[in-house]
């Protein structure tokens, strides 16, 4: 008992084992061996010294709690439960009862297979420039069959209100403890007042097969989106995305993903459909004082199939950072700042030049977690789009208000 008392399991399981034939009580030597065992990681020997004290003794509540924490050491939660099972429905102190049913939840929930969160969106906001119209007048582009110059009126920039509505599926099965599916839905709507040929709607689905080992998530997810605008078919996007990520301490996350695309437009569009490569890096960190940040790097190769569009290929790279602060437990704070810049492959035939766009994108927002199902998000963006063509020099703001909803 000493050597026991002083954590010795091993040298304490040496004198235990030399009392088998002793006259010292058999149901406190086994007790003693299935904790040494136990505390040894010997699980298989623990649980026969338990159940040979069971044999003499059923109603032992602590050895039949011991047997259920041995179980659980062996991956056989389904026994755990019978035995956690079988002392609740004893005469037993509150706090044991309240430990028991802690345990019990967590083997519930961690033999659970499937995952469901349905979120429901509702949002209002105002888009000051929804034609990404340009303030520059006019300006003048070469018209190959006049062989000369002619001006052309800008884009008047137009702001208008516009609402959302959608709802978003998450679904997780889990085939053990390392390998479990991601599937998910996006059903979304964004109106326009006064401008219904602006109108978008989307329906999107996913699936994405995961496999975790110690630090280490390997993934690949299928994609497959369908776009309406204007109220008519507009766009199918279909991607594949194999993914690597890695846990590189308690506070960093490394990303990497590999991203195929196929756009494929309907009808007057189809002259963009395109084959899209992109690589990414993304290193994540969280501070206890300073909340959760990221940074990632995005390069990508969009290449058009069909079709003589010069405004199609592009080779382009974005950096991104992000901040997530937490003012309280239910008041957040999320900034994002976005640099793109695209590099088209062909030369306009109007511009007489390549197009060279760079974009920049500045977000704030503040999340309000009212419940543990309603989330209230107000979110501001300014975005400035500089372009050699004059047609694509623009500057936006979008201004929003969202509500979001779990069961």
């Amino acid at each position: 008992r000493l050597l026991y008392s002083q954590k010795d399991y091993s040298g304490a399981l040496k004198i235990f084992n030399e009392f088998e034939n002793s006259s010292i009580d058999p149901k406190r030597v086994d007790f003693y061996k299935g904790r040494c065992n136990y505390e040894t990681k010997n699980y298989e020997q623990a649980l026969a010294a338990y159940e040979r004290v069971l044999m003499k003794e059923p109603d032992n509540l602590r050895v039949r709690l011991e047997l259920a924490q041995t179980y659980l050491k062996l991956n056989l939660p389904n026994e755990a439960k019978k035995e956690y099972n079988y002392v609740l429905e004893q005469e037993i102190p509150s706090n044991v009862r309240n430990n028991i049913e802690i345990q019990l939840a967590a083997i519930e929930q961690s033999t659970k297979r499937n995952f469901i969160n349905v979120t429901a969106i509702f949002g209002i906001g105002y888009d000051s420039n929804i034609e990404n119209g340009t303030d520059a007048g006019q300006y003048s582009v070469f018209v190959p069959q006049l062989n000369s110059n002619t001006p052309i009126k800008s884009q008047r920039q137009i702001g208008t209100m516009t609402y959302e509505v959608g709802a978003v599926l998450n679904h997780i099965y889990k085939v053990n403890s390392n390998f479990f599916v991601k599937n998910g839905g996006t059903l979304y709507m964004q109106r326009f007042q006064n401008h219904n040929d602006k109108d978008m709607q989307i329906f999107s689905v996913n699936t994405t097969p995961t496999y975790t080992k110690d630090k280490n998530m390997y993934s690949v997810g299928l994609f497959l989106d369908h776009v309406w605008y204007g109220h008519v078919n507009y766009l199918n996007n279909y991607a594949v995305m194999p993914k690597y990520s890695r846990s590189l301490s308690e506070t960093l996350l490394y990303d990497v993903y590999g991203r195929y695309a196929k756009k494929a437009f309907y009808e007057a569009n189809q002259d963009r459909d395109s084959n899209t490569f992109e690589f990414s890096n993304k290193l994540s960190y969280v501070n206890k004082d300073f909340g959760f940040f990221a940074g990632q790097i995005i390069l990508g190769n969009e290449i058009k199939t069909r079709g003589q569009r010069t405004d199609v290929s592009r080779r382009y790279y974005n950096l991104r950072a992000f901040n997530t602060y937490n003012f309280t437990t239910n008041l957040l704070l999320n900034t994002n700042i976005n640099y793109e810049n695209y590099y088209y492959q062909l030369q306009d035939v109007n511009f007489l030049n390549k197009r060279h766009d760079q974009k920049m994108l500045y977000s704030v927002g503040l999340m309000s977690v009212a419940t543990k199902s309603l989330t209230l998000n107000l979110n501001a963006q300014y975005i400035r789009n500089l372009s050699n063509q004059t047609p694509f020099d623009y500057d936006k703001y979008i201004v929003k208000s969202s509500l979001y909803y779990s069961f």
